[in-house]
Order: structure tokens, then C-alpha cells, then sequence
């Protein structure tokens, strides 16, 4: 599968991961999941720290829930690809939540 300009994006959750965390979440959230003072700003909020205790503690139902339909002034993550927007397909969305875990401190 041939996903977003990236090979096999789904199929190994490590990689797949990381990649689509940096290809969405990453703008708002830091490429490390600290944050990013500039998309603060920009949006003239606090975007939640992925690596703090109340993010790290969220069940993975949660965090699933926030990635696929969005919370607050955090839209559903979504893909540019060739000028369309995508949501993630589930085994993305699972390998996103894998990757936020392996950011915990």
C-alpha cells in the first residue's frame, strides 16, 4: 500500500507511526510532541503537550476518539493528498496512538 507519497505507510506500525504523526500531528504539536510555541500563538491557545501526565494518561479510546473526531478547537486529523484532504484510516490512527505513547517521559 502506497499511502500519502510514503511506501507502506500501514504496515509497520513503528515507522507508519511516526510518519503520519509527522505529516499531521506534528505541525501543531511539535515534531517531539512538546509543543510548539509557534502554533500557540497562532491559534492563540496552549496546544496540549503530548508528553504531559493528562495526555499520557487518556485511554487509548480516548485519544482514538480526539484523533478521529476531533475536541475543543482540535479539528479531526486529517491528510493533504494531491490538494484532497483524508482522515486517517484506523490502523493509522491506532499507529499514531502507539507512537503519542512512546512519547511518555
Amino acid at each position: 500500500t502506497r499511502l500519502w507519497g510514503v511506501p507502506n505507510l500501514s504496515q509497520t506500525r513503528a515507522i507508519s507511526g511516526r510518519a503520519a504523526f509527522n505529516l499531521t500531528c506534528g505541525r501543531c504539536h511539535g515534531q517531539d510532541g512538546k509543543g510548539d510555541e509557534r502554533a500557540d500563538k497562532f491559534f492563540n491557545i496552549k496546544i496540549p503537550r503530548l508528553t504531559s501526565p493528562e495526555v499520557q494518561g487518556k485511554s487509548d479510546a480516548e485519544l482514538r476518539e480526539q484523533i478521529t473526531q476531533g475536541r475543543g478547537a482540535m479539528p479531526p486529523v486529517e491528510i493533504d493528498e494531491s490538494g484532497f484532504r483524508h482522515r486517517l484510516p484506523p490502523q493509522d490512527v491506532d499507529a499514531v496512538i502507539a507512537y503519542v505513547r512512546s512519547l511518555k517521559p
